[in-house]
């Protein structure tokens, strides 16, 4: 199992969780349903659901392939959660486990018979807009019929994204044992960031509650990509028993330790601690630095930087002592790119730049383009 503390590297699958959460809204006369007004309600309702169980799966096709993973879940609100890996296709393995009670997370590789607690909550996977007005101002909304999708009888709303008022949107994606909110803009890509063109509703037409939705994703480097989160089997206001909830290691598993991070004040901080030359590069002027965090035994530094009218959205720089692991998961789109050789990997929501200097391994990811990733790489002074 990965230990490292960050790892912006692997956004397939277990990876992605689209909390689609459920609603009640009248159903009307003979009318054709109004798409806004479906949406409105799922959005504005969705929290009202006490809990939920059933069987997830979240598949990302991109240039590369697809990967695909099912999940059966068990969640209660707002801390509470448990999702058992059943298939794969991705570094995932039938059996992995998340596991949190609220106070305490634990992550379980049934491959490596290996498991990892934490302190604290994992937090909830988000569907991305929290608010219908901000969705939907982004978006032409379309009501395109029904469908049948598995067991349940659906409305399909159509969303196609506009240019109009190009705004952002996160989505919260969830790699091995941390979740991050990563970007997505509507509108132009002007600034080269990944941005989602269309998205596709498939609402329970008796409950209201969204069984399937696919987002559709355009950017730099790389062809169109598709996440589709799609439930079965699924009980809403379910109230799992609490032993859903608890965890208890294998006899003969090993506990392993997570990786220990303490924050500092600026990268000069850093170096007083770090057994790496600690990067400080420049990045664009509307970005400010957030957070600078350096592993307990020096051997890792990452920076975290955020837009200062929005602060979802984020570049992230790490150097390390060991090799670090995206080249895994992602799609190499190029090598040997730019003065330091870098490799070029694009996943489904951000870009990232490999590469290795002066004896340390290097990443730079964000939303961005190759260009704007290649500029800030090259800024930074290694030997």
């Amino acid at each position: 199992m990965e230990t490292r503390g960050v790892r912006v590297a692997a956004v397939v699958v277990t990876a992605l969780a689209l909390v689609l959460a459920g609603c009640t809204m009248p159903v009307g006369d003979d009318r054709e349903p109004d798409g806004t007004e479906l949406i409105e309600s799922a959005i504005d309702e969705r929290a009202t659901v006490d809990g939920l169980q059933g069987v997830r799966t979240t598949t990302v096709n991109a240039s590369n392939g697809t990967v695909s993973t099912t999940v059966r879940v068990w969640e209660r609100p707002p801390m509470e959660h448990r999702s058992e890996v059943l298939e794969a296709s991705g570094p995932e393995a039938p059996g992995d486990l998340i596991v949190s009670n609220g106070s305490e997370t634990w992550t379980y590789d049934a491959e490596d018979d290996t498991a990892m607690r934490y302190e604290g909550p994992v937090e909830g996977p988000e569907s991305g807009a929290t608010d219908a007005d901000e969705l939907l101002e982004g978006y032409d909304v379309a009501y395109q019929g029904t469908e049948t999708i598995g067991q349940w009888e659906t409305h399909v709303v159509e969303l196609n994204a506009t240019d109009e008022r190009p705004i952002e949107r996160s989505i919260g994606l969830q790699v091995g044992d941390t979740e991050y909110v990563l970007p997505l803009s509507y509108g132009e890509n002007a600034t080269g960031e990944r941005t989602i063109t269309r998205e596709r509703w498939w609402i329970d037409r008796e409950t209201s509650f969204p069984v399937k939705q696919r987002i559709e994703l355009d950017g730099p480097g790389s062809e169109p990509t598709t996440i589709t989160v799609e439930y079965d089997e699924l009980k809403l206001d379910a109230d799992p028993a609490d032993d859903r909830f608890a965890f208890e290691p294998p006899a003969n598993a090993t506990v392993a330790e997570p990786a220990n991070l303490t924050t500092v004040e600026s990268p000069a901080d850093a170096a007083a601690s770090a057994s790496v030359s600690v990067p400080d590069p420049r990045v664009p002027a509307e970005y400010e630095r957030r957070d600078v965090t350096v592993e307990d035994d020096g051997s890792a530094v990452a920076l975290f930087y955020e837009h200062e009218d929005d602060p979802q959205k984020t570049i992230y720089v790490e150097t390390a002592t060991e090799e670090l692991d995206v080249l895994e998961y992602g799609e190499v789109v190029a090598e040997a790119v730019g003065p330091i050789d870098a490799t070029h990997i694009e996943f489904p929501t951000m870009s990232t730049l490999v590469w290795t200097c002066g004896g340390q391994y290097y990443d730079v990811s964000a939303p961005l383009g190759v260009d704007a990733l290649l500029a800030i790489a090259t800024s930074i002074d290694c030997r």
